[in-house]
């Protein structure tokens, strides 16, 4: 940069008075002036002053001024060399005029003495400079050796960190590949999914036909153990499907698991990547921080360089106001050799902060090297990160994907349960129903022997009849007619007798019959019974019970819906209605309804959906507006049913037509209840 020096060399004063006096002009800066008196006294005048010292003694021999030299250069180092030019040519004039100069016998040896007190105290002093120039030398040597070995460790610091981004390239391939791998299995559990569906469906469907085979069994009366075996054969493929998905719901959780520790160790590199970069920048900070301090030391030395040439200035000033005839020749080689040693120093500060200022270059573009590769390492850390959130976005999917499916399999378990349960039942019902028929058949069994026994006894009655007659016909024609007389009077009363014991053995007989084909009809009624509940219970859906043919002719409302904080109903009349955010419940289920009848709606079922749309965060004018919509058109209502702590809830919908769009508002002990209208049953 532009640099300006204001300087001036002052020779020889004289000042008049009661005591002549001697001095020297030097050190001018700002247009002030310093004369450094024989005696010792330093005096500062401003430049009018030294004028008017000048016009009032005439004595003054010479007064040389230079002052306000601008010197424009180009560099620092130009304006030092151009300083050191005119400080030797000013030597040079001054040696000179040194040769010319005569000085009177009488003041020779005082000058002579004065001027070796002078060259011994300027030696001395340049001595002391010097030697602790040397020492400012050795100090930016010592400088320049720990910036070296600063420069060492920033370059083992960023073979260690190309190490690490070798490793943080590595682990990236290793998360790429895990990331592969997560990618193929969630493709096989897509597919192992689908393939479950598939089988799911196809037992399903099997388990539809097999209900169906079993339910035309039971309507034929004659439920065989080949129905039962074939249930309990499905009844166990079932349960193995279960426990197959069970273990596949366990892989898909070890896979999980993985790629969960994958993205923990993806993590945890960049956490080590942002620590190196932190280190990284504290030893940039550092080094620059050390090459700021090594600059303001070298200017320093040349500030100490300066201060030097100014000390020298004055050396030779004095030089130039001694007169030294005898051996002139002698002040000037030695002002000549400490001018050319003073070069050489000079000239080695400067090589040395060329040097410097290489050695900062080259720092420079490190850093900024440094700084690129910081970027870069940011840049891959950024797609890492992006890579880590994408790869938690694909886990939180497979996540959703895995509830999903296990909400679903906690359904078929349910449904499971259910119809174990029911088919428990019905096979109870039936074992009971076949002890019941195997009775009947006994008890027929029994009237069939009675009627063998009866016709058998008929028979007897006949033959003793028929042999009757044939004794009738021998007494008629027999002598012993009187006496065979008495006998088969005799005998017509055991005959008749056994016949009053028959006829009445007949009559009981009848009765039990009666009673017993009653019976039959009763127990055939019952299983007639029996069959339609169990073509009932295996015709229903799981979800949802089935619905009766037998809807009300009248189009009464069978719904009212209310709004709770908690599906608590309120019992006060002054009931308000809650905040926003509250759920829709069912209030009450209208006795004799549809949906009564149906079945299908519940008390405290939550409501979601109306066509679709949530509700959340609506008031109930709101879903009631929503409800009652357009006349003669259709509504689909959503709801959700809490099925058990571990089950979950069942939502389900429902399609209803609207008839006509009178509503009423009831408020009663039991809350606000908005009621949902008049719906055609039929369209249920």
């Amino acid at each position: 940069e532009d640099m300006a020096v204001n300087w001036a060399v002052g020779m020889r004063v004289v000042r008049g008075g009661n005591k002549e006096m001697r001095g020297t002009l030097f050190a001018v800066k700002d247009q002030k002036f310093s004369v450094c008196w024989d005696g010792g006294n330093i005096e500062t005048f401003e430049e009018p002053q030294i004028k008017q010292l000048v016009a009032d003694h005439n004595t003054l021999d010479q007064v040389v001024f230079h002052t306000r030299a601008h010197l424009k250069v180009g560099s620092e180092e130009d304006s030092v060399e151009s300083l050191y030019n005119e400080i030797k040519g000013s030597f040079q004039s001054a040696h000179s005029r040194l040769a010319i100069l005569r000085i009177s016998g009488g003041q020779k040896e005082a000058a002579n003495k004065k001027l070796e007190a002078m060259l011994s105290s300027t030696r001395a002093s340049f001595e002391k400079a010097m030697n602790e120039k040397q020492l400012k030398l050795k100090r930016v040597e010592m400088d320049a050796g720990e910036a070296m070995n600063a420069h060492k460790i920033l370059m083992n610091e960023l073979s260690r960190e190309r190490a690490e981004r070798g490793k943080i390239e590595a682990l990236a391939r290793v998360e790429a590949k895990a990331r592969q791998r997560a990618e193929a299995d969630t493709i096989n559990l897509m597919r192992k999914l689908e393939s479950f569906n598939e089988q799911f469906s196809i037992q399903m469907q099997m388990r539809k036909t097999a209900e169906q085979a079993l339910a035309t069994e039971v309507q034929s009366r004659s439920l065989s153990e080949e129905n039962v075996t074939r249930e309990m054969s499905s009844r166990l493929s079932l349960e193995q499907e279960i426990l197959r998905l069970r273990e596949l719901l366990k892989v898909v959780e070890d896979e999980r698991v993985h790629a969960s520790q994958d993205a923990i160790r993806a993590a945890n590199a960049a956490l080590m990547l942002e620590t190196e970069k932190a280190q990284a920048n504290e030893l940039s900070s550092r080094a620059r921080s050390e090459c700021e301090s090594k600059a303001m030391e070298l200017h320093t030395v040349r500030q100490e360089l300066m201060q030097t040439q100014s000390r020298l200035r004055e050396a030779q000033v004095e030089i130039e106001n001694l007169n030294e005839p005898e051996n002139p020749h002698w002040s000037i080689q030695r002002s000549n050799n400490l001018a050319q040693e003073y070069e050489a120093k000079y000239r080695q500060v400067v090589s040395e902060s060329q040097v410097w200022r290489q050695q900062t270059e080259a720092m420079s573009d490190e850093t900024a090297q440094l700084k690129l590769k910081i970027n870069q390492l940011q840049q891959f850390l950024n797609e890492s990160q992006r890579n880590a959130e994408a790869m938690a976005d694909k886990l939180k999917q497979l996540e959703a994907e895995r509830e999903k499916f296990y909400l679903e399999l906690q359904v078929s378990a349910r449904e499971t349960t259910d119809r174990e349960k029911s088919l428990n039942q019905s096979k109870a019902e039936l074992q009971a129903a076949s002890m019941e028929i195997m009775q009947l058949r006994s008890r027929l069994s029994q009237v069939e022997v009675l009627e063998m026994e009866l016709e058998s006894s008929k028979l007897r009655q006949q033959d003793l009849e028929t042999k009757l007659k044939r004794q009738t016909l021998q007494m008629d024609n027999s002598p012993d007619r009187i006496r065979l007389g008495a006998s088969s009077v005799q005998m017509d009363d055991e005959t008749r007798a056994e016949s009053k014991g028959l006829e009445l053995a007949v009559v009981q007989l009848s009765e039990q019959n009666r009673k017993l084909l009653e019976e039959n009809q009763i127990h055939q009624e019952e299983l007639r019974d029996w069959s339609l509940k169990w073509e009932e219970l295996t015709t229903q859906k799981i979800a949802t019970p089935a619905f009766s043919q037998q809807f009300p002719s009248t189009d009464a409302t069978f719904i009212s819906i209310t709004k709770s904080e908690a599906n608590q109903i309120q019992n006060s009349p002054d009931y308000l209605e809650p905040s926003k955010g509250s759920k829709v419940y069912v209030l009450q289920v209208v006795p004799g309804g549809a949906a009564d009848i149906s079945r299908q709606i519940a008390a405290d079922d939550a409501l979601l959906l109306v066509n679709g749309e949530s509700i959340e965060g609506l008031h109930l004018d709101d879903v009631f507006a929503k409800i009652q919509g357009i006349e003669n058109s259709e509504v689909t209502l959503t709801f959700s049913r809490f099925m058990g702590t571990g089950l979950g809830d069942q939502v389900y919908s429902i399609t209803l037509k609207r008839r006509r769009g009178d509503l009423s508002t009831p408020i009663n002990k039991a809350g606000v209840g908005l009621l949902l209208g008049k719906f055609d049953a039929d369209d249920i």
